[in-house]
């Protein structure tokens, strides 16, 4: 087992038999998350948190088991990462205890696989400059961050994302500048179609497509591989659920343009552009019974391998049947939780990185052999939950008072108590997907205390179709309020919850 990376945290007591699991096991920093294999897949990088102690980059050798700290601090936490090439990260940071943080720019910093080199490569508001950082005359502003980086990652440098309010619309607008992460030094700004709000770039690593919404319409600038030339590909109804709107999703190894659209149907789908044209082809490659779209592509080694996407819970749809059939295989190996693979850029080794969980169960990360079966634990994200002491979570759906469905989340206390004390959780947004099967930290604690949880996806929330989105219109306080209110009838009429012990909790709009 490769648990080297957790030595240095301190490993907190279980609760005795029959005593509530402590708070902090709930809640503290997951011991380890947002782990990513290296280009060559010989590095694994992790996020590793522990109790009294901040958010810390982490990397693990997986040929000689050795594991590192390689860049962290005593007064912020690092949020994200990703890999520029085999021996070089990027990182960003974030104050996780300071909730006036999130106005703050988070910076951005470039370290060796080992620790050493490191550089900040952009300011973070003017109030966190490294005294341990060499002093970078290149300095980027605070508003300046990471885009994720596909392609091979065999160099040291990467684009950036930069933002700035536009002086003769008052608009904000985005460039995206190279830079070296060894120095710092620029390495050119990409020319720009006009103001941009989104940039993506291709299989290649390399800028393909920028969009700029205005007045209800977005423009689509797609830029040629061979002349760099940037032309409009489209010019579409901002809101996708319109008639010939979509939005892209990603470009496949052999540049096919990839995008999420309605196209006539209340749930969207998977599709292909005629990027000759900008017209979406007629029939979806992936369409999700139910649900809209949601997910991304699954890369390895240079190529897509599949999706992966989010109906009920998670799931992966494999293009390449080597990998259905390692995904069967996986899945006998480690029954009762979802298994996501994800896989080096560079190269398709032997090995796969795996992501583990359940409703009970937080996530746990394997290193699967995809020629041999054989599986290597590297890490929990909670090492201190235990799984049978959590409650069942189950995808419901109740009628409301008008007759429309709504979907939901149910977790029982631990043993599936009736006539429990209810909480009705309420996402925030109101207009965004509230949550999906799997554990959750604040829904289990509540179980783990004897509740009764229910999560209503109350009309308005996104996920489920265009019809249902709709539904909210104008319905704050109003029908939606009724949605979580027929709910908690639903739950008393089911007997899962008292009728005399019922409360209401959530945050943003949900509180």
């Amino acid at each position: 087992m490769l648990t080297l990376l957790l030595c240095t945290a301190p490993v907190l007591h279980a609760a005795p038999d029959g005593a509530r699991p402590p708070a902090e096991h709930f809640f503290m920093n997951p011991r380890l998350s947002e782990a990513a294999l290296s280009p060559g897949g010989r590095y694994l990088a992790a996020i590793s948190g522990a109790p009294g102690r901040r958010d810390y980059l982490a990397v693990i050798d997986l040929q000689n088991k050795s594991a590192k700290l390689v860049a962290g601090y005593e007064d912020v936490d690092i949020e994200t990462f990703e890999w520029v090439n085999e021996n070089r990260l990027v990182f960003n940071v974030g104050d996780k205890q300071e909730l006036d943080d999130r106005y703050r720019g988070t910076g951005l910093y470039a370290v060796d696989r080992d620790g050493s080199n490191l550089i900040q490569l952009a300011d973070r508001s003017g109030e966190f400059n490294r005294d341990n950082a060499p002093y970078n005359r290149n300095m980027l502003s605070w508003r300046t961050s990471m885009i994720a980086q596909p392609g091979t990652l065999d160099s040291p440098a990467l684009y950036v994302l930069r933002s700035w309010e536009d002086k003769v619309t008052g608009r904000t607008s985005r460039g995206l500048l190279k830079i070296d992460t060894l120095t710092g030094a620029s390495l050119g700004a990409v020319p720009r179609p006009g103001l941009v709000d989104r940039w993506w770039l291709d299989h290649k690593g390399e800028p393909r497509l920028a969009a700029f919404a205005d007045k209800g319409v977005t423009t689509l600038h797609y830029r040629d591989p061979a002349t760099s030339a940037w032309r409009v590909l489209a010019r579409l109804p901002t809101y996708q659920d319109s008639v010939g709107g979509y939005w892209p999703l990603g470009f496949g190894n052999d540049g096919t343009l990839y995008v999420t659209a309605h196209a006539g149907r209340d749930t969207s789908a998977v599709y292909t552009v005629d990027l000759a044209t900008g017209v979406l082809q007629p029939d979806p490659v992936i369409v999700t019974p139910g649900y809209d779209f949601n997910g991304e592509l699954v890369r390895g080694g240079g190529r897509i391998l599949g999706v992966q996407l989010r109906t009920d819970g998670e799931a992966i749809i494999w293009f390449d049947p080597a990998m259905q059939a390692a995904q069967k295989k996986l899945d006998a190996a480690l029954p009762g939780t979802v298994n996501l693979m994800s896989f080096p850029s560079q190269t398709l080794s032997d090995w796969a990185l795996v992501r583990a969980y359940s409703d009970r169960k937080p996530s746990t990360f394997h290193l699967f052999n995809l020629r041999t079966g054989e599986i290597e634990k590297v890490g929990d994200a909670y090492p201190n939950i235990d799984p049978a002491r959590m409650g069942r979570q189950d995808v419901v759906r109740y009628k409301a008072r008008d007759g429309r469905d709504i979907p939901a989340l149910l977790t029982l206390p631990p043993g599936g108590t009736n006539k429990a004390p209810l909480v009705m959780l309420v996402h925030g947004g109101p207009f965004v997907r509230g949550t999906q099967w799997g554990w959750n930290p604040a829904t289990q604690f509540l179980a783990s205390r004897g509740y009764a949880v229910l999560e209503p996806e109350f009309r308005g929330s996104t996920g489920y179709g265009n019809e249902h989105f709709r539904a909210g219109f104008k319905q704050w306080g109003l029908a939606m309020q009724d949605d979580i209110a027929d709910g908690a009838r639903w739950a008393v009429a089911k007997g899962y919850a008292d009728p005399n012990r019922i409360c209401i909790a959530g945050a943003s709009y949900g509180g």
